[in-house]
């Protein structure tokens, strides 16, 4: 590799920013980020920076600089603190007087403020502030104007506290930069106000706004800066500072401090309050930023100061004010998102003091109450006025862009009425059904004015949807029911909205099943209208779902005509599937005779299709066509239960089950499938996923299946095993795996599975296809923690599954590089070595293979695998140590300490201390991770250092 030199560094850079090949940009940076860790980086980060060098260049040089302040200052002794900040000046101040090289500065200020912390540790440098504005103040070695003076001394004290605030370091020197910056703080508030108030530059007062708004995210005291954030207030209506005091005033509303200086509060109120008539000229100018803004400046300082409203509710410069400006950023005579994107950003302040409200005890709880109900019944009704659709039908030519944007709106209006329900109860849902009863009536007069009832039912289905059992027995349900056929509808969103709102009427239609035929008249038409076949077919399996017992008097029209939908392919797949839910549904209420008669019915077609697609030629559409016809079926068998249970819950098993039935007849054209599609992973996973989903749904039930089942899944195992058969395996050891009479059938399939997937890991094709690998992990991995008599079973089945073999495997996923591997490995090793006392082949296992284990683990934790692997890694040391804690206290000693597979940088004494650690720690999984995770920063050279925070 090339020298670090400057000459070298250049070229390098041309590479990066020129070159147009990523393969040589790539070997570049690689290249650049070895240099900038390198001892060399000390020497010609200052040659970087030379005038004559390009900004590339300069920019380089100012990071590498900064990356050796905050990463090695271990390189910097006492003597050189002051060169080095002598030298820091100097630069700040050569690129201060060049506007263009604003960048440089930036990142010199950032190596500036790494060498100020780094200084603040060591009590190097206790009043860095006051010397730093007065260092600036006084130079004279490079002239600079009064404006340069303040853009510098602006700009370093913008980011000292920005990069205190991102700074990924322990606590301990977190607090030590604190203390630095707050001591300084007042001194930094005097110098901001001077500049304000001395200075009419539009420049400068920006880096003034921006240089307090950096100052109170890290929480100092903000009664200290009224003065100043008074002013900003007052030049807020400035377009050149709006966007600048905005987030300093979002960052100042939001700080948790600012709950420390109630009468701050108290002063700031007033002014914000004052912004109304800026707000008012903005919406009538339609100016989305300005209103946006303000909305965010608004609602920041009522959403975080709830306590100060509800203290203040009188007051119309106070609480009172308050809430009414931010209803009036919510209720703007304006389209979102087409004319405002800022409405929503009030949503979350009525939660916020719906809150405050509900924590209130007693008096004070009925009071609020009292004085606000009438506040959030007006907030009902501005909510359902934003929600509406343009009364001029404008929404039609939006962009889908848009569209979706207002969906999105809408459904954070309607969880904001939900949210409502808890302040207004059940009193919202009787208000909005007098506003749709008066839709009604002025509807009569012009059937072209829908958008009222839409909003009105897009209010109520919101509501609906929260109800409870204990409040569902409203009157007023049974009223919406008898306006819903009189509405006369003509349009598309009106009927999308009257069909979410019938279905959710479903818990309430489950009591009052009378109320279900003239529902049904008007849901099932629209299966027949492609652009509204979506909602209608949501809402028919909701219908289907809650109340299909009171449904057999429709049933069989219903099926029919889901019939003629499968018979005609009109419907999306999606659709297609979620209506064979409400048929699975329908026929499970119906007798045994009828429901076999209309099941042959529905899918006659699909076994005809089926078969006929199985002496297919391989193709893309046919392989697609089998897919679906798999998915419809499995979405029919997931629905389709027929088990009822006696009075103590358990299953009456009378009659053999229509699903049961249907699988039988379709076994032997599923057979021909696989005979052509076996190594297809798609139609593999839809195969799995049609027995998955039956298995759930009948449970026991399946029996008379499983023997044929697990004989298919072994054939298909020995042709290719396929991650989908694997998952199914372990279905079926959940719900066969401890039922005597299946048993056997179930060991033998997880026998047959080691036998095919063990030669893969010794081919060493696993790690070209580490899924398997996971997958059949997680199976004996279950096995073994939820069925350990099967496992043991399994194991000592005919000789066939070696538990050393499958630990040899479980090895080798766990050794992979990605996280998963590591996590699946784990798993593995500690759920088997639970069963270490009773199982005498997982004990042989141990003790072959033990210390290997170990001796791999070390290695990952003495560096050699990612950071992200060590919890895995210590939980299966956990399990060695609990389970088998001789040989592991002999192999811990040999190999940590007393062999070179830890980093010999780790002291002798330094290795002991963690086996003793560890070795007590066998009881607590938290603390053995703990300690595992110490103790690898240790062999990392990391302990100690800014990579610790948040590990």
């Amino acid at each position: 590799a090339p020298d670090f030199t400057c000459e070298n560094i250049e070229k390098a850079l041309h590479e990066l920013y020129y070159n147009p090949s990523m393969s040589c940009k790539d070997t570049a940076q690689k290249w650049l980020m070895k240099a900038q860790r390198s001892p060399q980086a000390w020497q010609f980060a200052w040659k970087l920076l030379e005038e004559g060098k390009s900004t590339e260049v300069q920019h380089f040089g100012a990071s590498s600089l900064a990356s050796k302040i905050s990463g090695a200052w271990k390189d910097v002794g006492e003597d050189d603190v002051e060169v080095l900040k002598d030298k820091l000046f100097e630069q700040l101040f050569r690129f201060a007087v060049s506007l263009d090289k604003k960048i440089i500065l930036t990142r010199l200020c950032v190596a500036f403020s790494a060498f100020v912390f780094n200084c603040a540790n060591q009590q190097l440098w206790i009043n860095a502030i006051h010397d730093v504005i007065e260092r600036v103040k006084e130079e004279t070695k490079v002239i600079l104007s009064n404006d340069q003076r303040c853009l510098i001394l602006l700009e370093i004290l913008t980011v000292l506290p920005e990069e205190c605030h991102s700074a990924n370091t322990e606590k301990y020197k977190k607090g030590n930069m604190m203390h630095v910056l707050i001591s300084g703080f007042s001194q930094v508030i005097v110098l901001l106000n001077s500049i304000s108030y001395q200075n009419n530059s539009v420049q400068i007062k920006n880096r003034v706004i921006k240089c307090l708004s950096s100052w109170v995210t890290l929480g100092t005291p903000l009664n200290e800066c009224e003065e100043l954030l008074i002013t900003i207030l007052g030049g807020i209506h400035q377009t050149e500072l709006f966007d600048a005091a905005v987030d300093c005033l979002l960052n100042t509303f939001c700080s948790p401090r600012l709950h420390d200086y109630p009468n701050t509060i108290k002063k700031l109120v007033p002014l914000v309050l004052s912004l109304h008539p800026i707000f008012t000229e903005a919406v009538g100018n339609e100016n989305s930023d300005m209103i946006l803004g303000l909305t965010k400046v608004v609602c920041s300082l009522a959403e975080n100061h709830t306590k100060f409203i509800i203290d203040s509710i009188s007051d119309h410069n106070g609480g009172w004010g308050l809430i009414c400006f931010v209803m009036d950023c919510l209720v703007l005579p304006l389209q979102y998102p087409t004319s405002e994107n800022s409405s929503p950003i009030s949503f979350t302040f009525w939660y916020s003091l719906q809150d405050e409200i509900q924590g209130l005890q007693g008096n004070e709880n009925i009071t609020m109450h009292q004085q606000l109900s009438n506040v959030y019944f007006q907030l009902v009704t501005h909510l359902l006025t934003k929600a509406k659709y343009p009364q001029d039908n404008s929404h039609n030519e939006w962009t889908a862009d848009e569209k979706e944007q207002h969906r999105i709106y809408r459904i954070d209006i309607s969880d904001t009425l939900m949210y409502l329900l808890e302040m207004l109860h059940t009193d919202v849902l009787h208000f909005i059904m007098q506003q749709l009863h008066a839709a009604m009536e002025q509807s009569a007069a012009s059937t072209e004015h829908w958008h009222d009832i839409e909003t009105c039912l897009f209010g109520i289905h919101s509501i609906v949807e929260t109800l409870t059992e204990t409040n569902a027995q409203l009157d007023c349900l049974q009223s919406l029911v008898n306006i819903i056929p009189k509405i006369h509808v003509n349009s598309l969103q009106l009927a999308d909205t009257l069909l979410y709102t019938i279905g959710s009427l479903t818990e309430w239609l489950r009591n009052h099943p009378e109320n279900l035929q003239i529902l049904m008249s008007i849901v099932l038409p629209y299966l027949n209208n492609n652009e509204l076949s979506l909602s209608t077919v949501l809402t028919l399996r909701r219908l289907t779902s809650e109340c299909c017992e009171h449904l057999t008097p429709f049933t069989p029209s219903i099926l029919q005509q889901i019939g003629t939908l499968l018979i005609k392919g009109v419907l999306r797949n999606n659709e297609e599937t979620w209506l064979m839910q409400s048929a699975g549904y329908l026929l499970s209420v119906l007798p045994q005779a009828e429901c076999l008669k209309y099941l042959q019915s529905l899918l006659t077609l699909n076994f005809h299709q089926l078969e006929a697609l199985s002496k297919d030629t391989q193709s893309i559409p046919t392989k697609n066509s089998i897919i679906h016809i798999l998915d419809l079926l499995a979405h029919l068998f997931c629905t389709l239960d027929r088990r009822q249970e006696d009075e103590n819950g358990e299953i009456l098993t009378t009659e053999e089950h229509p699903v049961v039935i249907v699988l039988r007849q379709l076994t032997p054209i599923i057979k021909n499938i696989l005979e052509h599609w076996v190594s297809d992973i798609s139609i593999m996973e839809a195969f799995c996923n049609l027995y998955d989903k039956s298995i759930r749904n009948l449970i026991s039930g399946f029996s008379p299946l499983l023997a044929p089942l697990c004989e298919m899944l072994t054939t298909i195992l020995k042709i290719y095993p396929h991650t989908s058969v694997l998952d199914l395996a372990q279905q079926i050891v959940l719900v066969f795996g401890a039922d005597v009479v299946h048993k056997k059938t179930v060991s033998m399939l997880i026998s047959a599975i080691v036998q095919v997937v063990l030669p893969i890991y010794g081919k060493g094709v696993i790690k070209d296809h580490p899924d398997i690998g996971h997958s059949f992990l997680r199976l004996l991995s279950y096995t073994s923690r939820k069925q350990s008599e099967l496992f043991k079973l399994a194991v000592s089945a005919n000789n066939q599954f070696n538990i050393v073999d499958v630990f040899h495997c479980a090895s080798i996923t766990l050794g992979m590089s990605d996280s998963e591997s590591a996590k699946v490995g784990s798993s593995f090793f500690v759920d088997v070595l639970s069963l270490y006392s009773s199982d005498i082949n997982i004990q042989k296992a141990t003790s072959k293979l033990g210390r290997d284990l170990v001796a791999l683990v070390l290695h990952g934790v003495g560096g050699n695998a990612p950071r992200t692997h060590i919890d895995n890694y210590a939980d299966i040391l956990q399990a060695l140590c609990r389970h088998n804690n001789n040989d592991f206290s002999k192999w811990l000693h040999e190999l940590a300490v007393n062999s070179t597979i830890l980093p010999a940088e780790v002291s002798q004494t330094r290795k002991e201390y963690f086996c003793k650690q560890l070795l007590q720690s066998s009881k607590s999984k938290k603390r053995c991770r703990d300690v595992v995770k110490d103790f690898t920063l240790v062999c990392r050279g990391l302990h100690g250092t800014e990579y610790v925070a948040g590990y």
